[in-house]
């Protein structure tokens, strides 16, 4: 008696099964016995949590808080590291027997896949045997991992688990912002003030006008352009950082230890924010008017004076930031010169729009 063609056609479908759930038992028995060797680890890195919440590390300098966290953090990686290369890779018989147990095989059929005859000859009989063990072998499955929990493990990670929640509900809102400042030295959480800001704009020469201070709670009007923007901080542990404006527009100095300036030039609108220690101290949206050329045209054609021989030149300006002079100019034939009509505005007045009527004599 032969094998049937059927048999041999399933016959490598079956070692490919089972070759595929051997690849994932295999991966399974693995998590399972890391689990075990991480337990210290994740001990360590759930401690330094714990300080976390209770702002110990972020009270140290923040040199002593880098140091300190690389410690923790490198100590633990290496013990997981060295743990995990010291596992042993999982039997070929601990992965067979633990896809029988998930699949509810039984008399343990993948072992008696590799059986062979005690004289070597496979008779007909034997191969009937063996078809009948493969048909018999239904669906094959890994199962999840099982995390193994002793008495112990169990006793330290409800305690862990409970000062976990303890100090959440001790820190309340500030919880998350502490756990930052736990894990990124020279950032501070909500619980540390503030530093104290003073921040103004001086207006260009070619407009002049106060000073315009500014606040968090609204944005500043529009302002011309090349306007001089300064900030003052005070109470800051380490250096401000000045963003949205070019760096090398900045004027940056410290004043004291916890003391800087920063005087910079706005030439264009978009969003100015300086930020210490991770928190944003200020931030405005500046929207800048920028210093046009004036606009000069001819009101009307020049004109002769009704009854007379002069000529008016009525002209017209404009310019948003107000005009100081107006000046022109009459060539004259005779010697080849030129005759400058100049009409200067004081200061104080610098009107925007204008009208003038230039008359030649």
């Amino acid at each position: 008696m032969s094998m049937t063609r059927s048999a041999l056609h399933s016959l490598p479908m079956l070692e490919k099964r089972i070759e595929r759930v051997r690849h994932r038992a295999r991966r399974v028995l693995w998590i399972e016995a890391a689990w075990s060797v991480l337990q210290w680890p994740l001990g360590i890195m759930g401690g330094y949590t714990l300080s976390g919440l209770f702002r110990l590390p972020q009270s140290l300098p923040d040199t002593l808080h880098a140091f300190l966290l690389a410690g923790v953090a490198g100590g633990a990686m290496a013990l997981a590291a060295r743990n995990l290369a010291r596992l042993p890779p999982p039997k070929r018989n601990a992965i067979d027997r633990r896809i029988e147990n998930r699949s509810g095989l039984r008399h343990q059929p993948l072992a008696a896949l590799e059986d062979y005859p005690a004289d070597g000859e496979e008779t007909a009989l034997w191969q009937v045997h063996m078809e009948r063990l493969r048909n018999s072998i239904g669906s094959l499955r890994s199962g999840l991992p099982h995390l193994d929990w002793t008495a112990s493990r169990k006793l330290g990670w409800t305690v862990f688990a409970a000062a976990l929640v303890g100090a959440s509900i001790f820190a309340g809102p500030a919880a998350p912002s502490r756990l930052e400042a736990a894990f990124l030295p020279g950032v501070d959480d909500i619980d540390v003030p503030l530093p104290q800001l003073e921040a103004w704009i001086d207006l260009p020469a070619y407009a002049p006008g106060a000073p315009v201070f500014l606040s968090n709670r609204n944005d500043p009007p529009r302002i011309p352009q090349d306007s001089t923007l300064t900030l003052h901080i005070t109470g800051a542990r380490s250096g401000p950082h000045l963003l949205g404006v070019e760096t090398s527009d900045i004027n940056a100095r410290q004043l004291d230890p916890a003391s800087w300036s920063f005087v910079t030039r706005l030439s264009h609108s978009g969003r100015v924010s300086i930020r210490s220690r991770g928190r944003t101290v200020g931030e405005w949206h500046f929207q800048i008017e920028p210093d046009l050329a004036p606009e000069i045209a001819w009101k009307s054609a020049p004109s002769v004076v009704k009854d007379g021989t002069d000529i008016t030149l009525p002209w017209k300006v404009a310019q948003a930031h107000g005009v100081a002079n107006l000046e022109a100019r009459s060539p004259s034939q005779q010697n080849r010169t030129f005759r400058k009509l100049s009409c200067p505005f004081p200061s104080r007045i610098s009107p925007k729009k204008l009208k003038v009527i230039f008359m030649l004599i």
